[in-house]
């Protein structure tokens, strides 16, 4: 009764790129730019309370966390469309 090995499976390499998958390096650093300037425009604006400093808190987050998916679903599409 021989025993037959269970398929490998297919191990991306680590050393691989965005761009040896398309992507443009310098569009790479569009969402954390993003990031950073929508941050802080939203952290140094005037606040007169704790509470619009917690307003202003959970905008950049906000605000951030939809640049990131919008950038990142763009490119995605990009790539592999």
């Amino acid at each position: 009764m021989s025993e037959s090995t269970p398929p490998r499976l297919r191990v991306p390499s680590q050393e691989r790129s965005a761009a040896d998958e398309g992507v443009d390096p310098q569009l790479m650093w569009l969402s954390g730019y993003l990031v950073a300037v929508t941050c802080y425009h939203l952290g140094t604006g005037p606040k007169r309370s704790g509470a619009d400093v917690g307003e202003a808190v959970n905008a950049a987050i906000v605000v951030g966390m939809g640049l990131v998916l919008a950038v990142h679903a763009s490119l995605t599409f990009a790539v592999y469309s």
